[in-house]
């Protein structure tokens, strides 16, 4: 049996970035991109959701190369976060969470309700007066939710979710690139894209993502003039307005990492901004012979969290773990659909009459053989020993399926129940009732689909339909696994649906 390992996990654009762990020792790195099922005959026509996709990737990792996982240190891609950097007064602990709330709403283009968020405030003093510098990290709810679901699949449990200039700023404080006295600036460069960062005294303050070719180009050297002036004119807009901001701020250095051969930019930028540049290549910064992604830097430094202190411990997988436990804690009963609930209780009701009229016709049945039976019971002294053992073995099977008949249990409160778990844009197709010979207990097979003009939260709402059943005392008490079985997608006319498998044992 392998040996459970530490990982670090980033999901790229368009690869997955996977580095295995002893300690604080880098064992392999892995870097798989979400096209190797292209080549592959497809199973469907139905074009697959990120979920699903990155679900398949990290599991083909985990699998060809024997990877056991306890636990992976998730970096976040930056296109998924909210970072935002902001003031306000000198207050204590118990007043901080409601002001950095109230300040939050001025500079997020979301409801915090839709978020989940976590902060860090650091003591400053500026011209004799103290306050606090929040920096405020936030995630939309469905986006944290389908990475979870990604780890939740290959049976993985996320010990932090983390943004990856948190993943990167800890990489380059272990190998000492950067100070946690001064401002320096992280620029970040890849095919087509890029990252500005700026820190002061190792915190994240201000972060920026740029575009600087078409889809249809590759970011080369020879390329040139049209790639560097967008990249320069992006890092001096960046550059102004932190000095804007922060008037007292003088930059250190700039930190120029890309995994392509461009060192002569970080020469040209060292000239027009007139900063010290340092270039690097993730390799270089890992100390690897090989040409390694910048995404497994990132990975790495995810996974280098309880090794390298930094002044700021952002973790999203804790602060959605506490939110969800208050919000069951809090959880109260939603609106009742007075026309739903009578709906399923006619059905259930229909169902449960019928279920007892058959049964019933089945005990009177057999009980009239059994009668029939004792009342030629002088004709067994006639039968001969294999004819005897062929009536006791008859007995037996009819006196086995009396006791299943009355251990059958009736579903009417969970037909009750089940119509106040249903998530909005979920329906059921078909309920499954098994008697399990082992168990002496019954199975409930559930299929359903689920709708939303939004495909992406398909998945969520499956998921919460799960959640809404394991937490119902009419299901928890009778079934002790109540699972997924299967996802997948189809289409319903024009529509996309999504349809799933719960199976309650």
């Amino acid at each position: 049996m392998a040996v459970k390992t530490r990982i670090g996990v980033y999901f790229s654009r368009e690869a997955l970035s996977l580095i295995e762990m002893e300690g604080a020792k880098m064992i392999r790195q892995h870097h798989v991109p979400y096209d190797i099922f292209s080549k592959e005959e497809p199973v469907s026509s139905v074009p697959l959701s990120d979920e699903i996709k990155l679900t398949a990737v990290l599991q083909k990792t985990l699998r060809d190369n024997k990877i056991e996982a306890s636990g992976a240190f998730v970096s976040i891609p930056t296109k998924d976060i909210i970072l935002r950097s902001f003031f306000i007064p000198q207050m204590s602990k118990e007043e901080i969470v409601s002001a950095v709330e109230f300040e939050a709403r001025k500079y997020i283009p979301f409801k915090l309700d839709e978020l989940v968020y976590d902060f860090q405030a650091t003591n400053i003093k500026e011209v004799g007066i103290r306050k606090l510098r929040i920096l405020f990290v936030g995630m939309r709810k469905e986006i944290l939710m389908k990475y979870l679901y990604v780890l939740e699949q290959s049976q993985i449990r996320a010990i932090t979710l983390e943004p990856s200039p948190i993943s990167l700023l800890r990489v380059l404080t272990q190998r000492k690139l950067i100070s946690s006295t001064k401002t320096s600036v992280v620029i970040e460069v890849d095919s087509d894209e890029g990252n500005i960062i700026i820190l002061e005294r190792g915190l994240p303050q201000f972060i920026r993502d740029f575009k600087l070719l078409t889809a249809s180009n590759k970011l080369e050297e020879s390329e040139g003039d049209s790639s560097f002036i967008r990249l320069l004119n992006e890092v001096r807009v960046s550059l102004d307005y932190y000095r804007r901001q922060y008037p007292h701020g003088v930059f250190d250095k700039i930190i120029f990492c890309s995994e392509r051969d461009i060192k002569s930019w970080s020469e040209d930028l060292q000239r027009e901004l007139e900063v010290a540049v340092v270039y690097l290549k993730p390799q270089d910064v890992l100390g690897v012979s090989d040409n390694i992604d910048i995404g497994l830097l990132k990975a790495f430094g995810a996974s280098l969290k309880d090794y390298v202190n930094l002044p700021v411990t952002i973790n999203l997988s804790r602060k959605w773990e506490v939110s969800a436990a208050k919000a069951t804690k809090k959880a109260k009963v939603a609106p009742v659909n007075i026309k739903s609930i009578i709906r399923w209780a006619l059905a259930a009701s229909a169902f449960v009459i019928i279920t007892y009229l058959f049964n019933l016709k089945q005990v009177l049945d057999l009980n009239n053989q059994i009668k029939l039976t004792i009342s030629t019971q002088s004709k067994f002294k006639q039968k001969k020993g294999e004819e005897l053992k062929a009536l006791i073995m008859d007995f037996n099977n009819k006196i086995s399926t009396i006791k299943g008949i009355k251990s059958r249990e009736y579903f009417t409160s969970k037909f009750v129940a089940l119509s106040k778990l249903m998530p909005e844009g979920a329906w059921i197709n078909n309920l499954d009732i098994q008697y399990n010979d082992e168990t002496k207990g019954l199975n409930l097979l559930i299929k359903g689909s689920v709708y939303s003009e939004q495909p992406e939260t398909h998945i969520n709402i499956v998921n919460q339909f799960l959640n809404n059943l394991k937490s119902n005392y009419q299901f928890a008490k009778d079934f002790n696994n109540i699972e997924l079985n299967s996802v997948n997608q189809s289409w319903v006319a024009e529509f996309r649906v999504t349809n799933f498998e719960i199976n309650c044992r």
